[in-house]
């Protein structure tokens, strides 16, 4: 490979290195926007089982509340806060088991995407020293 075969390969590599830095940084920005996405989930979770709480009656026996816009109501069905605690947690446990799952294989493609753009470098490093070795033989043949 001579100094314009050389120059060619480079020009395409240069695109290819571009392309998968762009890839790069594209499941970076999903893997922050599914990070951002479990917190607001986790603090649902958690303002929806702070309204659903049991605090102690008159009697002094915990009794179920419900708060809604910060005002707190008794509950006479105390199965029913029950049950709604464990859909809540439930629900929470399987978007947390998705969010676990998107994220892995966001890592593994950000590791094979790595592992390519490492191996573009590589390459471009190689042709880079055919390209300086060409223009040198170039000038020993004119001096």
């Amino acid at each position: 490979m001579g100094l314009i075969g050389g120059s060619c390969r480079m020009n395409s590599l240069l695109a290819r290195h571009t392309d998968l830095e762009t890839q790069l940084n594209q499941l970076n920005t999903t893997k922050v926007m599914y990070g951002t996405i479990a917190a607001q989930s986790s603090q649902n979770y958690a303002d929806q089982m702070a309204a659903l709480t049991l605090t102690p009656d008159s009697t002094g026996n915990n009794a179920p509340t419900t708060t809604v816009n910060g005002t707190t109501t008794p509950v006479t069905d105390s199965a029913a806060v029950t049950n709604q605690m464990q859909v809540l947690t439930a629900q929470f446990n399987a978007n947390q088991s998705q969010y676990g799952q998107v994220n892995s294989l966001l890592d593994e493609l950000t590791q094979n995407i790595s592992t390519q753009h490492k191996a573009v470098e590589t390459e471009m490093d190689q042709v880079q020293k055919i390209i300086d070795k060409s223009i040198e033989r170039g000038f020993k043949t004119l001096g």
